[in-house]
């Protein structure tokens, strides 16, 4: 296998640090490291030794045509191996399509104004390059080596994939590090190389440490994706090839922050392990680019049409396409480790579209490829259950139960509850079953989770009806915790809590899940348990609405009432 001829070689770092101030998706200061850091990685001799003239960083592009220009331009002078990275919010259109956010980016019009996979997928296609490699860290990254998606992987031979994420979760940005979790691993595994491994690292040894690095953090494990050969062709230096081996992990650069409110933080506790919050865009949601310059980056490098390039790029490695594989870990540059099972000290669950069957809050709908309405029992039933089972969803708004207990002889602090996002696939609505009558209030905990802002407020505990607070009449009342998340939120099994999570949406359709943060006693570790998937769907105002209805008490049947129209709203 040969090694990439330097001199022929390119580089062209795309990261977007900085958003518009009129969308709500927050600055990440660490992309901006992210893009200085590995310039200086494949730059340098010991690891890669690109010439600083070949390598391009695009900084806070404005729009598209912006980065298009400059990267068609490295890759139709690059003959031997073109490196393309990006570094930003992702996203996912509602048919699963990848979008890379620009500084300009307007959430309202995706297609105009971010960065479209599939374009550049169409210039690395085009690019003569012997080998191009193609690397994501951003949300929903491996949609691009997902062969099941609408996202096509570029699926010509010479081409390799690195994404941060599977193609249905978040890349992290962890608070108070200098990089992202997936590029600081990969930066870590580039400056220090790997103890006792071969001279020269290929990408799928690459791939295999940061898989295991990754999966022992709990952080989202990386996806790759190859055609021909690329995968094994030696590509990095290995900086500590005959060093000793190390018996410190494998971790990026920089100290993990503790979230907690620093007046709750108990002196003894020093967090280990943390999970990172992160930014979550999809379902048709923009990224921008925040308007900005890149002439100093551009001016700082070239494509390699100089002097020391031919003009005429080398043969392809193969006379046609090898077959598109999903190549698995490396076990040459990392052994397996024994892991621990996930902790199951949390007790909890949660119930939607209801908690008792009784409670009206919550209106369910179902696709048109999902069962007609006739095919469930109207014998007075509340079909909600059955078809959420069979793929309904709640229409607008709905109400999410969690109950939160812990195992005997265990305290557990709720830290906190992040919605987390994932590319929905489910259709609009075609019919939409209305429960009738209710519960009345039940004087509930309640958080209410803004779909279309991807924002969840804490809005304390509702005013009862009906004797709703009184335990005697309301056994649930004495589950209506009204601490705020934290270390003072702590639940055990003869102090649970319950809480109600108020879900709404009108823009668009939404599959989301809820994470729930929490530390064991004095613990030093933070865990996570998710809830979901839960999904909801967007007003259509003449979706027919349906309601059991009977004249005897004993015959039932399903009526039309109306359209959504006539009972729903979204300002």
């Amino acid at each position: 296998m040969l090694e990439p001829d330097l001199r022929r070689s390119a580089a062209v770092l795309v990261g977007t640090s900085v958003y518009a101030s009129n969308t709500d998706l927050p600055n990440l200061p660490s992309v901006d490291n992210n893009l200085t850091d590995l310039a200086a990685a494949l730059t340098d001799p010991a690891v890669f030794g690109l010439l600083p003239q070949h390598c391009a960083t695009i900084r806070n592009a404005p729009d598209a045509l912006s980065v298009t220009r400059t990267l068609r331009r490295y890759a139709m002078t690059t003959a031997d191996t073109l490196i393309v990275y990006f570094a930003g919010h992702g996203l996912a259109a509602n048919n699963n399509e990848l979008y890379l956010s620009l500084s300009g980016t307007d959430p309202e019009e995706l297609q105009a104004s971010a960065l479209r996979y599939q374009l550049l997928r169409e210039i690395l296609v085009d690019c003569p390059a012997r080998n191009r490699i193609l690397i994501l860290d951003c949300c929903f990254s491996g949609l691009a080596t997902d062969g099941m998606s609408n996202t096509p992987s570029l699926g010509i031979t010479g081409t390799y994939i690195l994404a941060a994420t599977p193609s249905t979760e978040m890349a992290l940005a962890p608070a108070g590090e200098r990089n992202t979790a997936f590029t600081g691993a990969l930066l870590h595994l580039l400056r220090n190389g790997v103890p006792h491994g071969p001279a020269s690292l290929s990408l799928n040894d690459i791939y295999g440490r940061l898989w295991q690095t990754l999966d022992e953090r709990a952080l989202p494990k990386p996806q790759q994706r190859t055609t021909g050969q690329t995968h094994i062709i030696p590509m990095f230096r290995n900086v500590a090839s005959g060093s000793p081996t190390s018996s410190e992990p494998v971790l990026p650069s920089g100290t993990a922050q503790d979230t907690r409110p620093e007046k709750s933080r108990r002196p003894s506790r020093q967090k280990t392990i943390i999970v990172a919050t992160a930014v979550v865009i999809a379902l048709g949601s923009g990224l921008t680019y925040a308007i900005a310059t890149q002439t100093d980056s551009e001016s700082q490098a070239s494509p390699p049409h100089s002097s020391t390039a031919p003009s005429s790029p080398p043969a392809m490695t193969s006379a046609s396409p090898s077959p598109e594989t999903s190549a698995t870990p490396s076990t040459t540059a990392a052994s397996t480790t024994n892991k621990e099972a996930p902790d199951s000290t949390l007790v909890a669950r949660s119930t939607w579209p209801t908690m008792r069957g009784c409670d009206g809050g919550t209106a369910v709908s179902m696709p048109a490829k999902g069962p007609a309405i006739e095919t469930f029992p109207a014998a007075g039933a509340d079909i909600r259950e059955q078809a959420v089972a069979r793929g309904g969803a709640f229409y607008l708004s709905g109400y999410i139960y969690l109950f939160l207990s812990a195992t005997a002889g265990k305290t557990v602090d709720i830290l906190d509850i992040t919605p987390s996002f994932k590319p929905s696939t489910h259709e609009q609505a075609a019919w939409i079953y209305s429960p009738q009558g209710g519960c009345g209030g039940l004087g509930n905990r309640v958080f209410d989770l803004d779909l279309d802002a991807k924002k969840l407020v804490d809005k304390g505990i509702e005013d009862g009806v009906d004797g709703s607070m009184d335990p005697s009449v309301n056994p649930d009342a004495k589950l209506a915790r009204n601490e705020p998340l934290g270390p003072g939120f702590a639940v055990s099994k003869d102090k649970q809590g319950l809480i109600r999570i108020d879900a709404h949406g009108c823009k668009a359709n939404y599959t989301f899940s809820l994470n729930v943060s929490y530390a064991i006693g004095d613990d030093t570790v933070v865990h996570v348990q998710s809830f979901g998937p839960f999904r909801s769907n967007a007003s259509d105002g003449d979706v027919p609405v349906y309601a059991p209805t009977s004249t005897d008490g004993q015959n039932w049947q399903f009526v039309k009432t109306g359209v959504a129209k006539q009972y729903y709203g979204c300002s």
